[in-house]
């Protein structure tokens, strides 16, 4: 079976129907290739998404790390009709995990910039 970011199926058609992590697997690749087909996000776009996404997470009483943050400033760019590059990290001494969505020249997207 191989996993690609194709126009198909969000399900998998090599599925035995058992749920087997190989078919589970194979529709996350799907789903996190469907936003391919949209345009990239400007700079500008990206950054007023993670601006929103970072004014409404104070609103939440809880702790929205950058993880959270990044992710739902993709989906809210997916919602309008672009897409963001998103990307993950890890740090060591002390181990610490980062997230965060990068513009069309692959450069890292901060609401400060």
């Amino acid at each position: 079976m191989e996993a690609r970011c194709d126009s198909g199926s969000l399900h998998d058609r090599n599925r035995s129907g058992d749920g087997s992590e190989r078919g589970r697997l194979s529709c996350l690749v799907r789903l996190g290739c469907c936003g391919r087909h949209l345009s990239p996000a400007t700079h500008v776009q990206a950054v007023y998404a993670v601006r929103a996404v970072r004014w409404a997470a104070r609103m939440v009483p809880a702790r929205w790390a950058y993880l959270k943050q990044s992710a739902a400033a993709a989906l809210l760019l997916a919602s309008a009709g672009r897409r963001a590059e998103w990307r993950h990290g890890v740090a060591t001494d002390p181990v610490r995990l980062h997230a965060w969505i990068t513009d069309q020249q692959d450069r890292p997207v901060d609401a400060a910039s």
